[in-house]
């Protein structure tokens, strides 16, 4: 079993690595006491511990049904750090997963390395913020997972990422609606597939796009 957020690790001292802290089956009550008297930085509410986490069975896909059916963001955000891919990715694909929660997974996913699916999908998630992303952009090179990539393809991704990923040669960005209409101007001087596949674009220029295609093909 596991206990999340309970003593957070900070770069430069000897805190535990626990966004995940692991307690013997059985013990879980007692570890979520002796922290409290110890007064660690941040303990689950006792009350949303007894009712929601304590019942959780031992078995994955059973966490995975609660990922999947609940509608508390609370439990969700438990779930999510969940050390099972198949039940933390449960929880990132709930509509009901916070903001809060998505930035989480996807700013700690350097340090704490969680499965790249489960990343993706959080950046993918309706609910990330712009905020979040401009974030993973900004500090794609100082991960040390891929997903970052992924960034511009996440429905919620501004327009000034999207800018700057194109002019760091990720054609991605062109096919987002939220693409900046001057940038997409200059893309259409040199149309690509990805371009051709923004929905802004009108009838008249696509069939342009296309004669230019044919005739370059011919």
């Amino acid at each position: 079993t596991e206990i999340y957020g309970i003593h957070p690790r900070k770069y430069g001292t000897e805190a535990p690595d626990a966004y995940t802290y692991w307690v013997a089956s059985g013990r879980q009550q007692d570890v979520v006491s002796d922290l409290a008297g110890q007064r660690a930085d941040y303990v689950l509410d006792d009350a949303f511990y007894q009712q929601h986490v304590r019942p959780l069975s031992e078995r994955p896909s059973d966490r995975t049904d609660a990922a999947v059916a609940s509608t508390d963001p609370q439990l969700l955000d438990f779930l999510a750090h969940d050390h099972v891919p198949s039940v933390a990715r449960a929880a990132i694909n709930n509509p009901r997963t916070s903001p809060a929660t998505l930035h989480s997974i996807i700013t700690t996913a350097a340090a704490h390395t969680p499965d790249p699916h489960t990343v993706i999908d959080a950046i993918r998630h309706p609910a990330v913020t712009p905020e979040t992303l401009r974030h993973v952009f900004e500090h794609r090179r100082d991960n040390e997972w891929a997903a970052a990539a992924h960034v511009t393809t996440s429905g919620n991704c501004p327009p000034d990422v999207l800018s700057r990923a194109w002019e760091g040669g990720d054609d991605r960005a062109t096919a987002h609606p939220n693409f900046p209409a001057e940038h997409l101007a200059a893309a259409l001087e040199a149309p690509t597939p990805a371009v051709a596949s923004n929905p802004r674009l009108t009838g008249e220029v696509l069939t342009k796009i296309a004669r230019g295609a044919a005739s370059r093909s011919a």
